[in-house]
């Protein structure tokens, strides 16, 4: 009869030989994600952005030297220990750039994908693996989570937190307890977002059946991480601008762990959240239910996906005698012939639930302490890395449930959850890049002291002393208003630039000022294009000609396509010096330099 089982259950089995080819393709474009964040890091503008700089300024010296005990200062109520220490080694090592913290973002984040694939399930083979694994690859590094590989800042501190974390879960997913507690504590370091991490960790233990101490060891450390964290320095905390219940709490971590659903709608964010933790709740009861039941084996219930064992239980009454196996040494008799699936499903899955339990206890942090913002809160893309991992591990509980299903019907619910996903995070993306030209403006501003515009672009001008002190972009020798030429202190003949003309029907060359008259040490925008394109650089002079600001090109603008023919992107921004009076704006375009004369507004 066990023969006839085995045999019953090889033919069940997918034939060995296989075309390679569907596999060795999934695995190519599991590559093509990684490819484009490493792009987007690398495209990602030079000056870094609004935290980087608060954080840097306030743990170092005037004369450059770290701070160490600012170290240990809350920011927003999260730690910033290991961040604030990489943004000052970044001002020492890399002047203060965005990209190596960009792409800093990119390799934690290939580190978390690593650790993913390390956890799947065994019962996940050949084609349905690889197609696990690029979409895998598609949450990791999903166009949802443009903000942390284009503004390394936003991705250093969230993924210092939460990539710690997720070695920590695949470390105790492989029963090592002591350095999944050292990497816990890491992660605690890095961002409040690790700080779910605890339970994760007794989760795993558990449905792992490890011993107790393994289980209990990561409560007293997090009690002790908790102390530790309401006892540290923080800064005032201020009242939301919303008059809020716990429904506002509850909707704004639901919406937390469903944003990558819906980038633009708080609603279906939302109902996208609670899908995914309703689901997420089911599995685990279901894998809590399990790991009870092969503790208490006469409360056993048989599995859905083990036909064959239930036959096996209907003909054999005496099932223990095969699970222990005979004296008589028939190797089809023994455990590992007709016991593995069962004795192994916890293990199989207990990270995934320890990492699944993380991000919703994670959401219902940013809940509990964002939500008397409001609901659309959690739509916050610096939020995105919750959401992803939370989906990912659905993914894959999910796809490894589903192991009686056909190849091709996983295979096509994985991959359509993954490009449905990458698709919708294109909302944030969009986002995220249309920062990229304004940065020029922060640049110039913070060469200038401009200190209204800089603190209209998050920055810190009582921090500027310091910054220049340390040599941080923008004050570096290769500061350039990318003219060719024209640089701040320049003397420009006006008389030989030529001048726009104005707005009209069809017209390819043309410009205006929107903010009015120019003056000093604030912030001047409007559009032009030359020949129908978008100019080279943006200029500010004062009426001798000399050069006293400049700024950003190329910022979208949609709405002047209705006025002129051309370019999408004529939109400008710039910044004069203080004390200038009656500015002169000019844009520079292959090699000349045109006025703009057309002022509107004011």
């Amino acid at each position: 009869m066990a023969v006839e089982v085995l045999a019953e259950r090889r033919a069940e089995r997918p034939p060995r030989r296989r075309g390679r080819a569907a596999p060795l393709s999934l695995h190519l474009l599991a590559a093509v994600p990684f490819v484009l964040a490493v792009v987007e890091a690398f495209r990602s503008p030079r000056l870094n952005y609004g935290d980087f700089w608060l954080l840097l300024g306030r743990v170092t010296t005037p004369t450059g030297e770290l701070r160490p005990a600012e170290l240990f200062v809350l920011h927003n109520d999260h730690p910033a220990v290991l961040v604030s220490l990489l943004f000052w080694l970044d001002a020492k090592l890399f002047d203060g750039q965005n990209w190596p913290l960009s792409l800093f973002s990119v390799l934690m984040a290939l580190a978390i994908f690593g650790c993913l694939v390390s956890m799947l399930p065994p019962a996940l083979t050949g084609t349905k693996r690889a197609a696990v694994v690029a979409a895998l690859s598609a949450l990791t590094f999903s166009s949802a989570a443009t903000e942390y590989f284009g503004i390394g800042m936003s991705g250093a501190h969230w993924l210092l937190g939460l990539t710690p974390a997720v070695v920590a879960i695949a470390l105790a997913h492989r029963g090592h307890t002591l350095p999944a507690a050292a990497l816990g504590a890491i992660a605690c370091l890095g961002h409040g977002a690790g700080f779910p991490v605890w339970a994760a960790l007794a989760l795993v233990a558990w449905l792992r059946r490890d011993r107790l101490w393994r289980v209990v060891l990561p409560v007293p450390l997090g009690v002790v991480v908790l102390v530790v964290w309401y006892l540290a320095g923080r800064g005032p905390g201020y009242p939301g601008p919303f008059i809020s219940g716990p429904d506002t709490y509850l909707s704004a971590a639901l919406t937390t762990l469903g944003q990558v659903w819906a980038a633009a709608s708080a609603d279906f964010a939302l109902a996208g959240g609670t899908l995914t933790a309703g689901l997420l709740a089911v599995l685990l009861a279901v894998a809590v239910r399990e790991r009870l039941d092969r503790e208490h084996p006469g409360r056993e219930h048989p599995g859905p996906e083990r036909p064959v064992l239930e036959r096996l239980d209907q003909e054999r009454p005496d099932r223990e005698r095969l699970d222990q196996g005979t004296a008589s040494g028939d190797p089809m008799l023994t455990v590992p012939a007709l016991q593995p699936v069962r004795d192994d499903r916890g293990r199989a899955s207990a990270g995934w639930h320890g990492l699944a339990a993380h991000m919703v206890l994670a959401a219902t942090m940013i809940g509990l302490g964002r939500g008397r913002y409001g609901a659309a809160e959690g739509l916050a893309p610096r939020y995105a890395g919750i959401a992803l991992l939370a989906l990912a591990a659905l993914v894959v509980l999910l796809a490894a449930r589903a192991h009686a299903q056909s190849a091709t019907h996983v295979v096509a619910a994985v991959l359509t959850a993954a490009v449905a996903t990458y698709a919708i995070g294109a909302t944030w993306a969009v986002t995220t890049r249309n920062k990229y030209p304004l940065q020029p403006v922060l640049a110039v501003a913070m060469r200038l002291q401009a200190d209204s515009v800089i603190l209209k672009n998050f920055a810190y001008p009582q921090f500027t002393p310091v910054l220049r002190a340390m040599g941080v972009y923008p004050f570096t020798d290769d500061f350039t208003l990318g003219c060719g030429g024209p640089e701040l202190g320049s003397r420009i003949d006006l008389a030989n630039a030529a001048e726009l003309p104005p707005p009209g029907q069809d017209q390819q060359t043309s410009g205006a000022v929107e903010s009015g008259a120019v003056t000093g040490g604030t912030e001047v925008n409007g559009w032009a294009m030359v020949g129908g394109r978008t100019p080279d650089c943006v200029l500010v002079t004062d009426r001798g000609g000399t050069v006293v600001g400049g700024g950003a090109v190329g910022l979208p603008r949609r709405d002047v396509l209705q006025v002129v023919n051309g370019t999408g992107r004529a939109g400008w921004r710039a910044v004069a010096g203080p004390g200038t009076e009656d500015g002169v704006v000019l844009v520079a375009s292959g090699g000349r330099l045109y006025r703009i004369t057309t002022v509107l507004g004011g």
